[in-house]
């Protein structure tokens, strides 16, 4: 086992230009062919760990503003739930932070304002308010405190998994950030990483080390790609059936596919309603060539529909790109999270400011086949490597 300490300040070492020469001169001017540049490597594997080890994913992010959020004097079991694709092997510690108004009135039966991991209530925040204790008048956003909780996800899985937050005892749930805690050490029998010795002048390059770099760097691509978007309805897998749209969950009741969020818009327009997507310069080609523009989206969607009745759920992205749609379809009264097979994609050329259909945003459009209502309580939109 080898530890290896990626650089841990703001800025990384910066990477010379003598990989890619031929020849290197001396000194006195003579010239040398086929000059080994092992600094230039070094500086390359230390910025590959550095990316590996120093910039966790983020795996869901959620705020609302304390006048429209939840306010329940009650438990929320799950308060938020939201789904990660767990396949990145170096964030093996996770950390939620939740930002909240702390409650004035005490709960029913008093109790200790707490919050914790859905399903496990070992990984808690500890008491933020204790017994029948209440807090003073809360201001939004003056008296907003942040509590953490952490918990360690083992190995990788190499599959989406659903996670939550659970509430205890009536506080305000504003924010929440699930993120996976950067390493300050790389352990080489269990964690992704570039290695920066074991190379030597006269090496070839492309069959060994140079390799290697190459394919940390790609595993960085391939599996620390970001959440674009995420939301949780409140109290996601408590039956709410809500006549409707809104914290609770969005209602469709529509026959053919209209977008979720206007009630009305049955095609993608540039100005309907949709998530927006920072995807500019992500592509992997040449923004020439419109097969270099495609940016992959997966999605997933947590959904639930009246006993009997089936219903659609269907996302649209860039126009960049043709029959640019994909869909799950929805069956059964239980909160259940849906898959999309081949998912969507966005154009690496479109900045975030386009005002054309081009521009990266994905729209959600649901349906019913047979009458009845559509509930949707939540989605992910991530990145992913193509």
């Amino acid at each position: 086992m080898t530890k290896i300490a990626p650089p841990i300040s703001g800025r990384p070492a910066v990477v010379a230009d003598t990989l890619a020469r031929i020849y290197a001169q001396g000194a006195t001017g003579t010239e040398a062919r086929m000059t080994n540049a092992g600094d230039a490597l070094r500086q390359l594997a230390h910025l590959a760990n550095y990316i590996l080890a120093r910039c966790p994913r983020i795996n869901a992010a959620q705020s609302i503003q304390g006048s429209l959020a939840d306010a329940v004097g009650a438990s929320r079991d799950p308060q938020w739930l939201f789904r990660i694709n767990d396949r990145s092997g170096n964030g093996r510690r996770r950390s939620l932070r939740v930002l909240s108004l702390r409650r004035t009135a005490a709960p029913g039966a008093g109790g200790t304002e707490e919050a914790y991991m859905y399903g496990d209530t070992t990984v808690t925040t500890g008491d933020m308010l204790t017994g029948t204790t209440v807090a003073g008048a809360q201001t939004y956003p003056t008296d907003l405190q942040i509590s953490s909780l952490t918990y360690l996800r083992g190995g990788r899985a190499n599959a989406l998994e659903s996670h939550g937050l659970t509430t205890i005892a009536g506080f305000t749930l504003c924010g929440l950030v699930v993120q996976d805690d950067p390493i300050d050490l790389i352990d080489t029998d269990t964690h992704d990483y570039a290695p920066v010795q074991g190379f030597q002048a006269g090496d070839k390059c492309t069959a060994l080390y140079v390799e290697r770099l190459r394919a940390a760097v790609q595993t960085a691509r391939e599996d620390y790609l970001p959440v674009l978007a995420f939301w949780s309805a409140n109290d996601a897998l408590g039956g709410n059936q809500p006549s409707g749209s809104d914290a609770t969950g969005f209602e469709v009741t529509a026959t053919t596919p209209t977008n979720i969020f206007d009630g009305s818009s049955t095609t993608r327009t540039a100005t309907t309603p949709g998530i927006s997507c920072h995807v500019q310069h992500a592509g992997h080609g040449p923004p020439s060539l419109t097969s270099g523009r495609r940016v992959k989206v997966a999605w997933s969607v947590l959904a639930a529909t009246d006993d009997g009745s089936d219903a659609v759920v269907q996302v649209e992205g860039s126009a960049t790109h043709s029959s640019n749609t994909d869909s799950v379809a929805v069956s059964g009264a239980t909160p259940t999270w849906y898959d999309g097979s081949s998912g969507v994609l966005l154009d690496s050329a479109t900045g975030d400011a386009a005002t054309t259909t081009a521009r990266n945003k994905i729209d959600i459009l649901g349906n019913v086949n047979t009458g009845g209502s559509l509930w949707i309580y939540g989605w992910r939109f991530e990145m992913e490597h193509i």
